[in-house]
């Protein structure tokens, strides 16, 4: 239950940690790439910016609006400017504004919808029956 006029507490919705796993097992798999030739050197940034990208990437839901970071910059929209969620293709879930444009919820797909609007605190509408 959410009380009016209660503070609202930021929520974090980012990607698991354990994908940089993956991140770790991709630089290991560029070594021996990079250790041919120093031109190869190049190949180490792959693994890099997809680190960047699990540790930065993500939702963040506050008192004043829903921010959408990406790996190199970030959107925050106000509450007064959210119309609501919308499900495109693949499941993806979409921000959408009340002057018609969209933002991207790199991190969430259909099955955090329930997360999404626990996080909002019902602010983005009923979540749809599953």
């Amino acid at each position: 239950m959410v009380l009016v006029g209660s503070p609202m507490t930021t929520s974090q919705l980012r990607m698991p940690r354990s994908a940089l796993f993956a991140v770790g097992i991709f630089v290991i798999c560029t070594i021996p790439l990079v250790s041919v030739s120093p031109w190869l050197l190049i190949l180490i940034t792959l693994p890099v910016l997809a680190g960047i990208h699990v540790w930065r990437s993500g939702v963040d839901i506050d008192g004043d609006g829903v921010t959408v970071r990406a790996a190199f910059g970030s959107t925050t929209v106000p509450w007064a400017d959210v119309a609501g969620v919308e499900v495109r293709r693949k499941g993806e879930l979409w921000l959408v504004r009340r002057d018609g444009g969209a933002l991207r919820l790199l991190t969430l797909r259909l099955r955090d919808i329930h997360r999404l609007y626990q996080a909002s605190q019902g602010r983005l509408g009923l979540p749809a029956e599953s």
